[in-house]
């Protein structure tokens, strides 16, 4: 059983560790990395429209293409993408999408390990007519 002491240095941890992480969702701990007290240390970034400079503007009617590299925690992992409310959970590291409609769009991937911790990086573009 976990004593309440360890189960709050484990949850202050990952908000420390968490609050340089600029573009992302804190992770989640698993039973077994809080049984253990260590801070959970998966990580992900994008690549891709609006990760080289905030509010990237993309073309409606245009497919575009977005990566996401995950290290740490538990292999293997499992994504699932979101665009703009959409989800497409194709579980793979690679996503396209097209934008129909303009305006501004938030794109995300949950990057799961094995033990399910979490991870969430997020970019954010502009669809417009180009």
């Amino acid at each position: 059983m976990l004593s309440y002491k360890r189960l709050l240095q484990a949850s202050l941890a990952v908000m420390v560790s968490s609050l340089g992480a600029v573009g992302g969702i804190a992770p989640t701990l698993s039973a077994a990395e809080l049984a253990r007290g260590s801070a959970y240390t998966l990580n992900a970034t994008i690549s891709g429209p609006g990760t080289s400079s905030p509010g990237d503007h993309v073309c409606i009617g245009t497919e575009y293409n977005w990566s996401v590299s995950a290290s740490g925690g538990t292999a293997p992992y499992t994504y699932d993408w979101e665009f703009g409310g959409s989800y497409i959970g194709n579980y793979t590291s690679a996503a396209s999408y097209t934008f129909y409609s303009g305006g501004w769009y938030r794109v995300s991937v949950d990057v799961y390990d094995a033990t399910l911790g979490r991870y969430t990086p997020y970019v954010y573009v502009f669809a417009e007519n180009c």
